[in-house]
């Protein structure tokens, strides 16, 4: 807009405030430094933007900016928004075509100090409403009496009633189930009060994946769970159950379900034989290639097969409950009903034809069997039929009845007889009417008899006749074709064309019928003697004129040359007609790859007219002539034809004038003007290389016989043109100079200066025109530009409200502008002319000169503040001194109400330091906030998010506008393809009332089809923008406002449904729909961003605390009953196995000398009674000898099993050391792992997880055992837990490669630290997760398989009870490594 070395420029950039210029939209063209600050944005991207883009939803842009335009100028103020969610309040001055449709706006930044106060006032609020109660507990009471009523319930309900809980742990209970539970199961509730493994084991193994994935998602999502399963009875019975049960969450974070089981095992098996019967009839039904159906009584379907929807195209859903009437054509409904109450009767009817209305609108033919059906009384119920396609044998029926008609109108248009000879009897039957007439015979001329049509056949054609037919008869010709002439009554003979087919043989191949047709083509031979006279004379022209035809057959490849072309190509008529391969060896040999394409353009359908060089015998080279014709049958061609012409001479006379010519144009192309002639037409003979460029052509041969409509880019500069050609040559006076525009291809205009000069011949008579035309576009640019500068310069000073200065670099002041907004110390026009120092005092001179000096060297803006003491009082104003070439121009403001709001500012600023220093971490997030939800990039990212996943051709964001008069909508962001026009702007609500409507009410406003839209406003709009598909989207927030989005598809001319075919999808509705929800949202926090603020660093200190004091109770808690399960589990368990362990020994005694008694007698008396043999055989007492020890080793094994697990969940739990107390870590690891053994020791049916000890040498460590055990327990669990998680991840290709691991190291560090690392080769945790796994009830596991307490649990454990580190690394994909630090005493 303002070149960067006018004064202008420096003016432009020097001013304190935001200027901006726009164009007649309000879109911005250019902007000083001060405006980009202002709105926080780059030069670049704050071109193209307008007020509308910053100002907040309630400023009417449109309307002001009208006023604005139509009063010239205008003052105001607006809340502007900035890109980064900052609010500015601004006021604006604007001046009207500031430039030619072009206006200036000034703005200026004055926020005022009641924003803070608005700022505390919020602050002080929230933190007042921020105070916390806490929650109030209870019911414990009354949950145990409810659960007594329950018991006494349950007993008399048949089933179970029952409570499930999944415990944090992934274990399951039933802490209470019904006496029904030993009924169904065969298991006692007492056994799993505490462990549900028996009911689980009980499941059908083919129902076990079922029911645990069942109950995952119930815990999961929360939602009922209700599920069908089978068991196996202990009796060895397969049940069915059905479970139903509502989840609920506890605040421990475990699942507790309330339900109820009952058997449904005689109803599943009605069931299945039902559908074992169902399915047989279905799997006959489905696979007949027929339709099978029911119907009732009264017509309507009760059942219809699968082949009805693939043959109708009616879903099944659509057909039942459907009486048959509904389906049938009207005119064939009487037929169906008849045959429906025949059958209902008891008849069985076959083979009832009739139409029936398919899915796609249109009939097609059926055939139907049907017969009644009854009941188990014999009373019919309904009909049972078999219906069948039958549509494409009925058209073929039709077909062949058509196509009989169609043949006899076709022969009897076409003058054409037939005959059919039985050549058995030799009868013969022709067309009497048509034979009579080409034999000119009254009625009873006529014979029947093949004899007499021989008789008739001339003499000379017997044996062409006689020859024909006989190799038809023996199959040598499928064809039977022969032209002949035949004797007519009056004597005369008349040309005939006979075409005829043997029909029909006997088993000995003898032929029995001949049928044929017959035609008079006695006119198309005196036509054919006619042209072989015409064709003798015309070849006796040619050979005088040198003037050859041909014809090429492209099928049979067939050459036919006259006698001339031959001489023309230096062969005699003897040598005959070569093939096309042959032909091209005569071609010039640098003219044979044009002569085939020549030729190939043929064969598309193009005639061709083109010259090409032949070698004769002697080496002689010939130039001639050819044209090419074309005939085509089916838009193939099937012959070219043409003719060939010798024009050696012609050419050899225009090369002698090439040459003369050749030798002018070498001189034109080398003047730079354009230079070119023209006939008295207009018609371009001749012209330069440099006219050729100027209208972007390479070569001067493409201008020659054209005109200017054909080469300029636009009808009416052509037009132009010629009217000036018209006036040199009519009136014979030349026309020198003229300034005149030309158009380039590009869209450009340049100034050419023309002159043209006519042409005269010998007589004087003007024959045409010379030109000569010179690009002149710098020069009239640079006058143009020196113009527009100077206007600019004088707008710009009018539209600035602000006093200006303009010095020599001698400090001397040259000229001034004044401003009623500046009360100067001196009137400017006092020390006009005068050095500054002679009329300043020093304390406002020196720095003035200062600053004009330092402008000078730097050639940078310098900006100068001062105070002056005025009659008012004490004003500040700031200088802004700018180069401007040899001189420095000084903008002068007054910023008084500037300086005393910044004073304001900073005394409140003081005052609220300790509150805003409590908010700093609020402040950080709400910018946070304010820069993800702006407005504007909320709804242009939807836009954009439309625009591309939709993929249509252009989408707007519209606001309805309540406020304006009238109201009106408003399209404020868009994106588009190119060559759509821009929809941004207003529209009156009127214009588009059914729009409004939708828009207004909610609803989806949908047109697939604009064209077919009763909508007319709409459809014109569409019409205009290119849209052929159109879609509203209303979007309304909880806030009240209304927008919407505008989206627009352009159609191309396909068929609705098919692949190209772009109109609204019902997904794609429903995707939008979605969008919009999102949207409506993200909107209203954009506009309640304004006014919400957020909490202080004092509840974020108490929140904070309320959560450490939430971990710290809940591990109390948890620890407490962990520690009372284990100290009875440990007491109840521990007994029972000593008594059976200190047992085993006895009992072994016991064995070995029972056994030893039995070997003993058996070896006295090796013959025992039958009795004993008998009851020793049945036992297998040597079975039992070999087995009793092994069982009792076995059961020593288990007991002594058993025993470790008690001892080391008394290590693990540590009941009795609350206190600190020194223990050895690698046994608590130990005990750890011992617990945790059947999660990897593949006992569960996963796969084993390796764990390799890698212990070092450690001393007695003082702790609290439990805790430490406690964290050991959370990292062990996690580590197998990434493990399962990323065995599930892979394929099963990679997961048989994979193998779980876990790798436990201790060492003695240093600085007398104990260091535990516990690594795993685990699935590993994200980046973005890794800064919050301390965090309390953080967790990334599904619902019921964490709670986010473990490892914040472990932090304070390790770091808060035991003053020590734990820390971690982790690779996503390859694992991750814990490291505990305990420092020792």
């Amino acid at each position: 807009m303002i070149t960067p070395d006018s004064p202008l420029s420096a003016l432009f950039e020097a001013g304190t405030d935001g200027m901006v210029i726009a164009d007649d939209l309000g879109y911005y063209l250019d902007a000083n430094q001060a405006a980009c600050q202002l709105f926080g944005l780059p030069h670049q991207d704050l071109m193209g933007c307008r007020i509308s883009d910053f100002a907040e939803p309630g400023f009417n842009f449109e309307e002001t900016w009208q006023d604005f335009l139509h009063q010239g100028e205008m003052r105001g103020s607006f809340r502007l928004i900035r890109p980064d969610g900052g609010v500015v309040m601004v006021e604006y001055m604007a001046r009207a075509n500031f430039l030619p449709n072009c206006h200036l706006v000034t703005l200026r930044d004055v926020t005022e100090i009641k924003s803070l106060q608005e700022q505390v006032e919020s602050l002080q609020s929230a933190l007042a409403a921020s105070v916390c109660t806490p929650e109030k507990l209870g019911q414990i009471t009354a949950q145990m009496d409810a659960e007594y009523c329950l018991q006494q319930i349950g007993r008399h309900i048949p089933g179970i009633i029952y409570k499930f809980c999944q415990n944090l742990d992934g274990g399951f209970a039933f802490p209470y189930s019904s006496e029904g539970l030993r009924e169904i199961y065969g298991i006692e509730p007492e056994a799993v009060r505490s462990d549900a493994s028996a009911l689980f084991n009980a499941l059908h193994p083919d129902d076990i994946q079922l029911v645990e994935e069942s109950i995952l998602a119930s815990a999961k999502n929360l939602t009922p769970w209700l599920c069908e399963y089978r068991i196996t009875h202990p009796d060895g019975r397969l049940l069915w159950l059905l479970g139903h049960a509502t989840p609920q969450r506890e605040q421990d974070g475990s699942t507790t379900w309330y339900g109820y089981v009952r058997d449904i095992t005689e109803q599943k098996e009605s069931e299945i034989a039902l559908r074992r019967s169902e399915s047989q009839f279905r799997n006959l039904t489905e696979n007949l290639n027929d339709m099978v159906f029911i119907a009732d009584v009264d017509g309507t379907f009760s059942y219809v097969s699968p082949n009805f929807e693939e043959i109708t195209g009616y879903p099944i859903d659509e057909l039942l409950g459907i009486s048959f009437a509904e389906f049938v054509h009207s005119e064939d409904l009487p037929i169906c009903v008849d045959a429906f109450h025949r059958a209902l009767l008891g008849e069985k009817v076959r083979g009832a034809e009739y139409r029936v209305l398919h899915k796609d609108n249109r009939y097609y033919w059926h055939s139907t069997n049907v017969s009644a059906m009854r009941n188990d009384e014999g009373e019919v119920i309904g009909c049972l039929g078999i219906a069948r396609y039958i549509h494409d044998r009925k058209q073929a029926e039709m077909a062949v009845r058509e196509s009989h008609i169609r043949l006899e109108i076709a022969l009897e248009s076409a003058d054409i007889g037939t005959w059919d000879w039985k050549m058995q009897t030799n009868e013969l039957v022709l067309s009497e009417e048509h034979w009579r007439n080409f034999i000119g015979a009254t009625e009873g001329v006529v014979h029947h008899n093949v004899n007499e049509w021989i008789s008739r056949i001339h003499p000379e054609d017997m044996e062409l006749v006689s020859e024909n037919m006989n190799r038809h008869i023996r199959g040598e010709i499928d064809i039977y074709e022969t032209e002949h002439r035949l004797r007519c009554e009056d004597g005369s003979y008349k040309w005939g064309l006979g075409i005829g087919k043997i029909v029909e043989r006997n088993r000995l191949g003898e032929p029995l019928r001949f049928m044929g047709i017959y035609q008079d083509i006695s006119q198309r031979k005196a036509n054919e003697l006619a042209l072989q006279e015409l064709t003798n004379q015309l070849q006796k022209a040619q050979k005088v004129a040198h003037l050859g035809n041909w014809s090429f057959e492209t099928q049979t490849q067939k050459v036919t040359w006259s006698e001339e072309v031959f001489n023309l190509f230096g062969m005699s008529p003897e040598q005959g007609e070569p093939t096309f391969a042959e032909h091209l060896t005569r071609i010039h040999p640098d003219d044979r790859s044009f002569f085939q394409n020549r030729v190939a353009e043929a064969n598309k359908g193009i005639p061709q007219n083109f010259d090409f060089r032949v070698v004769r015998a002697g080496d002689e080279v010939a130039y001639l002539n050819a044209r090419i014709e074309i005939e085509q049958r089916d838009e193939q061609v099937v012959r070219m034809f043409g003719t060939v012409m010798d024009i050696t001479e012609r050419v050899k006379a225009q090369e002698e004038v090439y040459q003369s010519r050749e030798l002018l144009q070498t001189i034109l192309d080398a003047l730079p003007q354009s230079i070119f002639w023209k006939d008295s037409h207009s018609v371009v003979m001749g012209c330069n290389q440099a006219f050729a460029t100027a209208f972007g052509r390479e070569n001067t041969s493409f201008f020659i016989g054209k005109t200017d409509y054909d080469y300029c880019v636009s009808r009416k500069e052509a037009e132009h043109y010629r009217t000036c050609d018209r006036q040199v040559m009519n009136s014979d006076r030349p026309q020198i100079k003229l300034i005149e525009n030309k158009s380039n291809a590009d869209g450009s205009i340049n100034w050419v200066e023309t002159t043209k000069i006519p042409l005269h011949d010998a007589d004087g008579k003007v024959i045409g025109l010379v030109g000569i035309f010179e690009d002149i576009t710098d020069r009239i640019q640079a006058e143009n530009a020196l113009k527009e500068s100077e206007a600019q310069t004088r707008a710009l000073l009018d539209a600035i409200p602000d006093m200006m200065f303009r010095y020599r670099s001698d400090y001397v002041l040259v000229d001034y502008k004044p401003s009623p907004q500046v009360t100067p110390l001196i009137e400017p026009s006092q020390f006009l002319g005068r050095n500054i120092h002679e009329v300043l005092p020093d304390f406002l001179a020196i720095p003035t000169s200062q600053a004009i000096a330092e402008t000078l060297k730097t050639q940078q803006i310098q900006v100068l503040e001062y105070e002056l003491e005025m009659p008012e009082g004490v004003r500040n104003y700031e200088a802004r001194f700018a180069p401007c070439g040899n001189d420095v121009l000084s903008i002068v403001r007054d910023i008084s109400e500037q300086q005393a709001a910044l004073r304001e500012r900073q005394k409140a600023e003081q005052k609220l330091q300790s509150l805003l220093s409590r908010t700093q971490t609020l402040n950080r997030i709400s910018t946070e906030i304010r820069n993800s939800l702006n407005l504007d990039t909320i709804l242009q990212n939807a836009v954009n998010a439309i625009f591309q996943e939709i993929q249509v051709d252009i989408c707007a964001f519209v606001w309805y506008r309540a406020d304006t008069n009238p109201p009106c909508l408003e399209n404020v962001k868009e994106q588009k393809n190119s060559g759509i026009p821009s929809w941004i702007g207003s529209y009156n609500i009127d214009d588009l009332p059914k729009l409004f409507y939708h828009l207004f009410h909610g609803k989806i406003y949908r047109v697939d089809v604009v064209k077919d839209s009763q909508d007319e406003p709409l459809k014109e709009f569409c019409q205009q923008s290119g849209i052929d598909s159109y879609l509203v989207l209303p979007v309304h927030t909880a806030g009240g406002t209304i927008g919407g989005f505008e989206i627009g598809r352009v159609q191309s001319d396909c068929i609705k449904g098919c692949e190209c075919d772009r109109s609204w999808l019902d997904d794609e509705i429903e995707l939008l729909q979605n969008l919009a929800t999102q949207v409506a949202i993200a909107i209203y926090q954009a506009q309640l961003y304004q006014e919400s603020k957020a909490k202080g660093k004092e509840l974020q200190k108490a929140y904070r605390e309320l959560q450490e004091t939430q971990v710290q109770l809940i591990q109390a808690e948890k620890m407490s009953s962990l520690g009372q399960l284990v100290a009875g589990v440990a007491h109840e368990i521990n007994n029972p196995v000593s008594f059976i362990y200190g047992n085993l020994t006895h009992t072994s005694t016991y064995t070995e000398s029972l056994l030893e008694l039995i070997d003993t007698y058996q070896e006295l008396y090796p013959d025992p009674p039958p009795e004993i043999s008998d009851l020793i055989e049945d036992m297998d007492l040597d079975f039992i000898k070999d087995d009793f020890p092994k069982i009792i080793s076995s059961m020593t094994n288990g007991a002594s099993r058993i025993r470790d697990i008690v001892k080391s969940l008394r290590t693990f739990s540590r009941l009795d050391e609350a206190k600190l107390k020194s223990v050895d870590i690698h046994e608590n690891i130990d005990s750890t792992l011992v617990i945790l053994q059947n999660r990897v020791n593949g006992s569960n049916g996963s796969p084993v997880i390796q764990v390799i000890k890698d212990y070092g040498d450690l001393p007695s460590f003082e702790c609290y055992s439990s805790l430490l055990n406690q964290v050991f327990m959370n990292l062990l669990i996690n580590a197998i837990q990434a493990i399962e998680e990323r065995r599930n991840l892979l394929n099963t290709a990679a997961n048989s490669d994979y193998r779980g691991c876990i790798n436990i190291k201790t060492r003695l560090a240093q600085k007398k630290q104990i260091l535990i690392a516990i690594k795993d080769n685990g699935i590993g945790i994200s980046p973005e997760h890794q800064n919050k796994v301390f965090n309390p009830f953080f967790t990334t596991k599904a619902v019921g398989q964490g709670t986010g307490m473990g490892l914040p649990t472990s932090y304070q454990i390790i770091t808060q009870n035991h003053h020590g580190e734990l820390s971690f690394s982790s690779a996503p994909g390859v694992g991750t490594e814990f490291v505990i630090k305990l420092p020792l005493a």
